[in-house]
């Protein structure tokens, strides 16, 4: 099975590291599950820097 960073559990483990109650060391070794998270991770972190240097 592989992973996107379209899928719905992706983006719940992304929204669960950014609300604090998961890190990423809470990710598992599934397949490429922790290499999407980490994706997804660092494209939200890119929009929230680009986001806060338009304010």
């Amino acid at each position: 099975m592989a992973f996107t960073i379209e899928y719905q559990l992706v983006k719940g483990y992304v929204y669960l590291i950014q609300k604090g109650e998961r890190t990423v060391d809470d990710i598992p070794e599934l397949f490429n599950f922790k290499e999407c998270v980490l994706e997804l991770l660092e494209i939200e972190e890119e929009k929230d820097r680009q986001w806060r240097q338009v304010k």
